[in-house]
């Protein structure tokens, strides 16, 4: 099957395209593309944006979805859970105290390859990981999330290594998560995440997989090679390749 990316960024979050430039670029490739920007605490927040950001969406022939921050409330107007194609949970940020720490610098140091220091307010790396996986675990069972999004892009990653960070047995209660909830995991072209040993144990478990660049500009934009990659050298069958509408997603319960 043709891949279709789902998980891109327009100028009506963080990204540096406008939907309509989104739109030509896939009509270009020929493939169909999800617009997944960020709402509530960056983002789209009023109902008018919204409302915006749903029309600009169809108009263009765009799957309309939305990137939600785990770990924080997920209220959504009523208009926008009734329509919406899919809803990506990510995490962005970590609760210490009273004090929020966002990924967001973890996330541009990864990105381009930029000195990073991890911050003393997350406290141990490997404790982090562990009510890192407790917050998933309760989001994807108590939030509408189709798509769990580049779950292992994390900071303790850099103090532990990328593979080396995630334990089997965290990778495993992950995904037992995501399948117990029937949230596709997703396979990110941008971050090449997750690694193997994840996707070879969400494989055995029976989860499905969605795919996307996560792309904020025209860089990487349909760079879907890992995901294919990783699909071809596990097996993974169509059937278990997210499609939007291919089921009433659970925002729309």
């Amino acid at each position: 099957m043709q891949l279709e990316d789902l998980h891109t960024h327009s100028t009506m979050s963080d990204g540096r395209l406008t939907p309509q430039q989104l739109a030509e670029a896939a009509r270009d490739r020929g493939i169909r593309v999800g617009l997944t920007d960020h709402c509530l605490y960056y983002g789209m927040r009023t109902d008018e944006e919204f409302a915006t950001y749903m029309e600009t969406a169809r108009n263009l022939g765009l799957y309309l979805g939305l990137e939600h921050d785990i770990g924080r409330p997920c209220a959504f107007p009523g208009f926008i859970t009734r329509e919406l194609d899919y809803l990506i949970g990510s995490v962005h940020h970590f609760i210490v105290g009273y004090e929020q720490v966002l990924f967001s610098p973890y996330f541009k140091a990864r990105l381009h390859g930029l000195p990073y220091e991890y911050p003393q307010a997350l406290g141990d790396p490997r404790e982090l990981l562990e009510r890192t996986a407790d917050i998933i675990a309760q989001s994807l069972a108590t939030s509408p999330v189709d798509i769990l999004g580049h779950v292992t892009v994390l900071p303790p990653a850099h103090v532990l290594g990328l593979e080396a960070a995630f334990s089997r047995d965290w990778c495993a209660r992950v995904v037992k998560a995501a399948v117990a909830n029937d949230v596709a995991i997703e396979i990110s072209g941008h971050w090449h995440s997750p690694h193997r040993e994840f996707l070879e144990i969400a494989s055995e478990e029976g989860a499905t997989f969605a795919v996307g660049s996560d792309s904020h500009s025209a860089h990487g934009l349909f760079d879907l090679r890992y995901p294919a990659e990783m699909i071809a050298g596990l097996g993974i069958p169509d059937g278990r390749i997210f499609v939007p509408l291919s089921k009433a997603p659970r925002v729309r319960r």
